[in-house]
């Protein structure tokens, strides 16, 4: 079967990474893969086309630096929607949208069914991934949105247009199905526009051929760690984040928490930790083979996020066997089990995180058994097969339709 990717970014961003890891398990099942991305960031053969080739100077400027024009709002350009009809796929798998600001519109053009895997919120908002505490998605996002400028921006005055559009194209499209890698992602969906019967749960998938467990020690001789310290990892692309919790873990390290501990991270900055003498950090990490060397180097992973979808993060840490303490607000919850592949905390708050942290460090550990168990729960829900029965079966219906 034929298959189209179409997405903002090739491997830039959580979501262009998952997108990348499902379009080699299909291609490695048999299908024929061919994808159309707003800008190729490798040699990728089965890239067809970049529609950032349509930006202006001025556009491909900004994005090189990271500055979205925050008016971007348009369609997919008629020669790339042409492009995708021509290559004739049996479906469409759609992922992020937003990098690149594109409107809905273009979906009623597409000749193929189309399965959205959504990887945040940004679907069923105005114009955010992540909603905070504001619950204006849930009726009419407006002029008055309160955080217009973060990432995804979007001009005030093209809010309530851009939510009453995509709210309109989720109710009626006739071949447009979810596809969400969490229950906690699909509840929100079926709350705020998605229609119930159209959006199904399926996790994301892994390379557990690659993402695997390595010696600890091996592991941490080859990072210049300690081989008796007590590790913990952790992990964000932006550590000043606050829905990421890193703020929170850099206030309570300064303040002493797991004063004896090692603190491990990656990511495109380090955490601004005024103690610094059993802190390293590693920098964006672009290959599976040294994520599981770092994963394999930690006793135990953080994942502090106020709220998230199901974290690649997460999910690597379990596959490379180092379990994983995690925020109840998010997919992660789903994929740990509690006190057996990791801990859930109550709340997120020095107290809490301080006795999960003494749980593994002083109690039971993340040895032997905590180990097998994370690898054996990564072996069960992040299968490739699994992944790629379930999104068949999906994209088999709505051929059918």
């Amino acid at each position: 079967m034929k298959i189209l990717f179409l997405s903002d970014f090739h491997l830039g961003g959580g979501a262009a990474i998952a997108a990348t890891r499902l379009a080699k398990a299909f291609s490695s099942a048999g299908h024929e893969i061919v994808r159309v991305v707003g800008r190729r960031e490798s040699d990728d053969p089965t890239i067809v086309q970049e529609f950032a080739r349509h930006d202006s100077t001025l556009d491909r400027l900004r994005r090189r630096v990271g500055l979205l024009p925050p008016t971007t709002y348009r369609s997919l350009p008629d020669a790339t929607i042409a492009d995708i009809n021509a290559e004739k796929p049996d479906w469409i798998s759609v992922h992020n949208l937003h990098g690149y600001g594109l409107r809905l519109d273009f979906f009623e053009k597409l000749d193929a069914p189309i399965l959205w895997t959504l990887h945040d919120m940004w679907s069923f908002t105005g114009r955010c991934a992540y909603n905070g505490d504001c619950v204006r998605y849930q009726t009419n996002c407006g002029h008055d949105c309160p955080t217009p400028t973060e990432y995804p921006a979007l001009a005030p005055s093209l809010i309530p247009q851009a939510h009453a559009e995509k709210t309109a194209m989720l109710r009626t499209h006739p071949h447009l199905h979810a596809v969400t890698p969490s229950n906690w992602l699909r509840q929100h969906a079926v709350t705020s526009g998605w229609p119930s019967n159209r959006v199904t749960t399926v996790r994301y998938t892994l390379d557990l051929d690659v993402l695997k467990p390595v010696s600890t020690s091996a592991a941490r001789v080859a990072l210049g760690i300690e081989p008796s310290a007590f590790v913990v990892g952790f992990g964000a692309m932006n550590p000043g984040d606050v829905r990421k919790g890193g703020p929170v873990l850099t206030a309570a390290f300064d303040s002493g928490l797991a004063a004896e501990a090692t603190l491990l991270s990656i990511g495109s900055r380090p955490l601004p930790l005024r103690r610094s003498s059993d802190y390293l950090h590693l920098g964006t990490i672009n290959s599976d083979v040294l994520l599981a060397t770092f994963y394999s180097a930690c006793d135990v992973f953080l994942h502090l996020s106020q709220q998230d979808n199901l974290p690649n993060m997460v999910n690597e840490s379990l596959a490379c066997g180092t379990p994983v303490i995690a925020t109840p607000e998010s997919g992660a919850a789903e994929v740990i089990e509690h006190g057996v592949s990791g801990l859930i905390l109550d709340r997120v708050d020095q107290h809490s995180l301080s006795a999960a942290l003494a749980h593994f460090q002083h109690g039971a550990g993340a040895h032997g058994a905590w180990r097998a168990a994370a690898r054996r729960r990564a072996e069960t829900v992040f299968d490739a097969a699994t992944v790629v029965r379930e999104y068949m079966d999906l994209a088999n219906h709505l051929m059918a339709q």
